[in-house]
């Protein structure tokens, strides 16, 4: 926290001290008024004036009666926490009344390698929006790495009925033969040694 500020002087060069919060004093002498501005806006930032909205606050924009353009940035937001808004990326996919902020959070939520999410994911491919239903198909793709064939948008009930029993037969298969396990520890590790 900035504590005293003292300048004086005229034109372009200024002599400046500050103190810190009590870490004692830092000094500049003869400085341009422009590299003074970045001293203080430095501190500013450093000590949490410009503070960015929790998982939380944004969730909430995203599900509220705001205008969608506020409410898509909220989303994007978001998305740009990772792993540690998965719980929000899942409510606004849940309890989203636009299709395009529920995709956004489907494409956010594949992101997170959220394979825990994937039978979720399979069930959003027959949503009644046909942008959602794009995104969970995309996303199951993405976690699965496979390329299944994406259903067109005009397909009958029964053809895309057909094309997610197909999926959900894969997958299955997947996890029965012991592949899927395989693939989530070798992801787990990989994200491990990233962070490392």
């Amino acid at each position: 926290m900035l504590h005293s500020f003292d300048a004086a002087g005229t034109g372009r060069d200024i002599k400046l001290t500050l103190s810190i919060d009590g870490n004692g004093k830092t000094s500049a002498r003869d400085c341009s008024i422009s590299t003074f501005l970045c001293v203080v806006l430095g501190l500013a930032f450093a000590t949490g004036c410009s503070s960015e909205p929790s998982a939380r606050e944004l969730t909430d924009i995203a599900l509220g009666s705001g205008e969608l353009t506020e409410r898509l940035e909220a989303t994007s937001q978001l998305m740009s926490k990772g792993s540690d808004a998965r719980d929000m990326m899942i409510e606004l996919i849940e309890k989203s009344d636009q299709p395009t902020i529920r995709s956004v959070a489907i494409s956010g939520l594949a992101k997170t390698n959220a394979f825990d999410e994937i039978e979720r994911l399979i069930d959003l491919i027959d949503d009644p929006s046909p942008e959602v239903r794009l995104a969970a198909q995309k996303a199951v793709n993405h976690l699965l790495v496979t390329e299944f064939t994406l259903i067109p948008r005009d397909a009958t009930e029964e053809d895309r009925r057909i094309a997610i029993g197909k999926i959900r037969k894969a997958y299955k298969g997947m996890c029965d033969s012991g592949m899927m396990a395989d693939y989530i520890e070798r992801m787990k590790r990989k994200g491990n040694a990233l962070s490392d």
